[in-house]
């Protein structure tokens, strides 16, 4: 059952601002009307098989009602807000697709840069491969898949940790794009850049984002 966000309340100003205080050392949420048609979700390149994935079933891949927000830092309305979810291979393989939950409300350029990365000591670290996506499905829309794809493989091994981060580049600077909860709303480790982390990516824990990495293994 897909279940909305705790909401601050309370009429105190004490709770008010304690409230505050918490929403800004957290990423950025967007709750968005849920379409009452669901296709099913696209599926990976034949032959590929899932390195990792918390998709749930094709026509359930995702909480289509709630998201993380990303946004550039020339977005006059959110500024700078990004999001890495981590994963580890069970064993060495080679990624080739990955397929993300990624939709658009507007506000800003319909467009992003997603990355894989390195670790660096519990949080994103240096970029391994980046790919340039546009033109997202409406927010609200169950169940397309936005697909990365490397042809060549991108080598990974097995037990190491690795991040898919989402964000922007330059020429992206004022966007703002979402990137769906997973199926059950299921929590976990994941890492979040913004105004408030002073440029830096920040250990969290919270709703889990939507993805899943494809390859062939080894």
């Amino acid at each position: 059952m897909k279940r909305w966000p705790q909401m601050c309340a309370g009429v105190a100003l004490i709770v008010m601002i304690s409230c505050t205080a918490l929403i800004a050392q957290a990423p950025r949420t967007t709750i968005s009307r849920r379409s009452e048609i669901v296709r099913a979700a696209n599926e990976p390149d034949s032959g590929l098989v899932a390195i990792y994935s918390n998709l749930g079933a094709k026509t359930d891949a995702y909480d289509d009602g709630i998201s993380y927000q990303i946004s550039g830092p020339g977005n006059l309305l959110f500024g700078k807000g990004y999001l890495a979810m981590p994963f580890t291979p069970s064993e060495d393989s080679t990624a080739k697709e990955v397929l993300i939950a990624l939709g658009y409300l507007g506000g800003g350029n319909d467009g992003g840069t997603i990355g894989l990365t390195e670790d660096n000591n519990g949080v994103p670290g240096p970029p391994i491969k980046t790919w340039t996506a546009s033109n997202f499905q409406k927010e609200g829309n169950c169940c397309k898949l936005v697909a990365l794809e490397d042809a060549e493989g991108i080598s990974l091994e097995g037990g190491v940790q690795y991040w898919i981060v989402a964000g922007v580049t330059s020429a992206q600077d004022t966007a703002n794009y979402q990137w769906n909860f997973v199926w059950n709303d299921a929590s976990g480790p994941l890492a979040f850049l913004n105004g408030n982390t002073n440029g830096q990516w920040f250990p969290y824990t919270d709703n889990l984002a939507a993805f899943a990495v494809y390859g062939t293994i080894p």
